[in-house]
């Protein structure tokens, strides 16, 4: 019976701390046309993260294990392999690092034949790598996959892909080794997608029933026809719709912690803590008034976690579960979203940008809305420009995702004035 067509070649299992390594496996092997699956980039917007996994398992033939001391100790790699070997799929261990197998790790990989990429250049382990992935790919036997393998490897184990009919070739190789490039320790060092974000899977806040600035989860549209207020406080300039430089504990933004979240205002700025590994969340702030046609600016900055966690701004929300929001991440990505009654669609994926200042440096963020056009910027320079007619108006607010780790953003001098 002929077996279905599987949607990707590889499923690449990292560490969030080696997600530079494991970015530059996927691009390496795509280059080669393999096809692979690696989150946060492949996570489908409104799916949570733990089903796209194995989802983005099902539908691959191989596993490539980008092996080091970061993902011999990550609970959520050894979960991926143990997947992996429970669905018998093939794993491709890449060994970055000369590190003892954890007692865990070694239960699943042991058997394997650990091919070593620790010496330069670091062209020649990905051009084997995607040599004998397309080997295997291609129905190779047990000769043909060794002419890609150095002399010093010669085991190879056997498995079956899963949409073939006859066995292939497990080559077990690791790839990488130049992680110790100088340059490319400098950029690992304190990394962590994100939701690549892409995106990653978001859970709305609860109601801050006990805060007295916060109202409650339901906020009204504006009247069918009716322009939203924009009237301008006098201590406003012309112009300007809101303003807050957070220096004041009781200027209308939710204060409250529980077990997934923390939000308060903090040495003059405003911090939004996600406390979950694989989570998001966000403040609307209904008190800042209802906004259509504007220019926004905000400064933000991630304080802590990974550097693939996101930060950024909400804008033209309708509820807690409607709006779009405008993410940048620690490693110079930034991404445009609409949720849509608790499901994510992406609008822009996460996207390369030079003008994003990486890790723990401070952004300074800008959205232009106007009409159905909406335009983001970054430290002064257009990331991008789209149209989406879903929302015209709503209100403003932050939001934090995270992806293995616990990660804090901190915001201040936020403005809204009306669109030119």
């Amino acid at each position: 019976m002929m077996q279905p067509i599987l949607a990707h070649d590889v499923f690449i299992s990292y560490s969030s701390y080696d997600k530079v390594v494991a970015d530059t496996v996927c691009a390496n092997l795509e280059s080669r046309g393999i096809r692979c699956w690696i989150a946060p980039r492949d996570v489908l917007p409104g799916v949570p993260y733990a089903e796209a996994l194995i989802n983005g398992l099902n539908q691959s033939r191989l596993m490539v294990l980008v092996f080091s001391n970061n993902s011999n100790t990550s609970p959520q790699v050894e979960r991926e392999v143990e997947r992996a070997v429970n669905k018998g799929i093939p794993i491709i261990p890449l060994r970055i690092e000369n590190v003892v197998l954890s007692k865990s790790m070694e239960y699943f990989v042991s058997s394997s034949h650990w091919l070593d990429a620790l010496t330069l250049p670091l062209e020649s382990h990905l051009q084997r790598l995607a040599d004998t992935i397309q080997v295997l790919l291609a129905g190779g036997n047990e000769s043909s996959a060794r002419m890609v393998l150095p002399p010093s490897s010669p085991t190879v184990l056997r498995a079956k892909l899963r949409n073939k009919a006859t066995p292939l070739l497990i080559i077990v190789g690791s790839v990488i080794g130049a992680l110790a490039i100088i340059g490319v320790i400098f950029l690992v060092g304190g990394f962590g997608r994100h939701p690549q974000g892409q995106g990653n899977p978001s859970t709305s806040l609860p109601p801050a029933a006990s805060t007295p600035s916060a109202s409650s989860n339901a906020i009204p549209s504006s009247p069918a026809g009716k322009t939203p207020d924009s009237s301008v406080p006098p201590s406003l300039s012309k112009g300007q719709l809101y303003e807050d430089d957070f220096t004041d504990p009781s200027s209308g933004w939710r204060k409250f912690s529980d077990e997934s979240m923390d939000a308060n205002y903090e040495t003059g700025e405003y911090s939004l803590a996600v406390k979950k590994w694989n989570w998001g969340g966000w403040v609307v702030n209904r008190n800042a008034g209802r906004f259509a046609d504007i220019s926004l600016d905000i400064d933000a900055r991630l304080v802590s976690g990974p550097f693939q966690s996101s930060y950024g701004v909400i804008f033209r929300a309708q509820n807690d579960d409607s709006f779009y929001r405008f993410l940048i991440d620690g490693q110079g990505e930034y991404a445009i979203q609409k949720r849509d009654n608790g499901v994510v669609q992406v609008l822009q994926k996460y996207t390369k940008s030079s003008f994003i200042n990486q890790g723990n440096i401070a952004n300074h963020l800008s959205v232009i809305c106007k009409g159905p056009q909406i335009i983001v910027s970054c430290n002064g320079h257009q990331l991008d420009s789209i149209k989406d007619t879903s929302f015209s108006d709503g209100f403003v607010g932050v939001a934090v995702n995270t992806v293995e780790s616990p990660a804090t953003a901190h915001f201040d001098n936020l403005r809204v004035r009306a669109g030119n």
